[in-house]
């Protein structure tokens, strides 16, 4: 992500002013740098060295990552919305792009990607961890897999559905008929379909099972 300067040298001076130093003798904590230097850093003119961020972020008790991008909360949101920004401006005019278009469910998306953010610990250099949760984050919220009791059951349900999709993948190869131009499928070789349809009929119980506790829960919550 680029590095906005100003952003930069408004946390410098916020860090210079915090320790009550003036620009020439924050300098001389950093590789001696003289004032006017300071003050190009602090008007976002150009960033320090790599050694002076270092030292910088160090004075300031933050990491360089910090002191680069701003805190890691604020960073991700950021991420976040521009990303969707350029999505949604990607696929604008089809369906997907008219349900980034809603508010409600931005705002859904945004909260399940923050939170998992949060739970792996990711940080601002994470930039492919980033993109792969916004993109599952769009994808759980459109199967309604929110953070609710009501997505608790979606996501049950949902994984069980996709099982049953693998299984069928397992089992079954793509062929196309001599002579023919049509695609069937056939159970591989080596493979019984007893089991396939065994396995289905388990994971299909174990569906209506999700879906019973779910309007039992419901119920009893009137």
């Amino acid at each position: 992500m680029k590095v906005n300067n100003y952003e930069v040298g408004y946390r410098i001076n916020s860090i210079r002013k915090d320790l009550g130093l003036n620009q020439e003798d924050f300098g001389k904590r950093i590789s001696d740098a003289h004032k006017s230097l300071v003050s190009k850093w602090e008007t976002g003119k150009n960033l320090p060295n790599n050694e002076r961020l270092k030292a910088i972020a160090e004075i300031g008790g933050i990491s360089v990552n910090e002191l680069l991008y701003g805190d890691m909360k604020n960073f991700t949101s950021s991420y976040f919305d521009k990303r969707i920004s350029e999505t949604r401006e990607k696929f604008e005019g089809s369906f997907y792009g008219s349900i980034l278009n809603n508010p409600d469910y931005i705002q859904s998306v945004k909260d399940d990607f923050l939170y998992k953010v949060q739970f792996y610990d990711l940080n601002h250099s994470d930039t492919e961890a980033l993109n792969k949760l916004i993109d599952e984050s769009i994808y759980a919220v459109m199967r309604g897999e929110e953070y609710t009791n009501e997505g608790a059951f979606a996501l049950a349900k949902n994984r069980l559905h996709d099982t049953v999709q693998q299984l069928e993948e397992f089992f079954h190869e793509v062929v196309r008929e001599d002579g023919k131009n049509r695609i069937t499928s056939k159970i591989k070789n080596g493979l019984d379909p007893v089991i396939l349809e065994n396995l289905k009929l388990i994971v299909n119980h174990a569906e209506n099972e999700v879906s019973a506790a779910k309007d039992s829960y419901f119920n009893n919550d009137k």
